[in-house]
C-alpha cells in the first residue's frame, strides 16, 4: 500500500516478576527517587520525601535538602529529568528553620518549617499571602 510517515505502532512489554524478588522500578521510573539516594549518602540526615501535587499527574515525590549550614535545594521531577528549586538564607534554631525557596518563574517564596524525628513540616508563603503546609518524612 501507500507509503506512511505517521507512527502507526504502539509497544506494549509484560513481565511477571519471580516470588520473592522485588523490581526496582521506583528509581528507573522517577528519576527524584534516584536524586534522593545520591543526595541522602551525601547528606545524611538532611533529606526528606515530601509529595506534592504535580498537576493532573496527581502526587509525586520531590526531595528537600534542608542542611544546617549552607544552601539546599527542592528536587522535582520534570518530565524525565530533575529540576532543583534552590532553598537559601536558611537558619537553624532548633528543630525549627527560616529560608527563601527560589522556584523557577516566580518570585522568591519565604519558607518555614521544622524537623521532629524524621518528619519535616513546611510552610510555603505565596506572593498573596496564602500560606501551604506540607509534610514528609527523611530518607535514609
Amino acid at each position: 500500500g501507500p507509503q506512511s510517515y505517521d507512527e502507526m505502532m504502539i509497544g506494549f512489554v509484560d513481565y511477571i516478576v519471580d516470588e520473592g524478588v522485588s523490581p526496582q522500578k521506583d528509581a528507573a521510573v522517577n528519576p527524584v527517587l534516584a536524586k534522593m539516594e545520591e543526595l541522602t549518602a551525601a547528606h545524611p540526615g538532611e533529606v526528606f520525601k515530601v509529595m506534592i501535587q504535580q498537576g493532573p499527574q496527581g502526587m509525586e515525590a520531590s526531595a528537600v535538602h534542608v542542611p544546617k549550614t549552607g544552601d539546599g535545594g527542592w528536587y522535582v521531577k520534570i518530565g524525565a529529568i530533575v529540576g532543583r528549586a534552590p532553598i537559601t538564607e536558611i537558619v537553624w534554631n532548633g528543630t525549627s528553620f527560616t529560608g527563601t525557596a527560589r522556584i523557577p518563574g516566580q518570585a522568591p517564596t519565604p519558607l518555614e518549617g521544622t524537623v521532629e524525628g524524621d518528619t519535616i513540616s513546611l510552610t510555603l508563603s505565596t506572593p498573596t499571602g496564602l500560606k501551604q503546609q506540607i509534610s514528609g518524612t527523611m530518607v535514609k
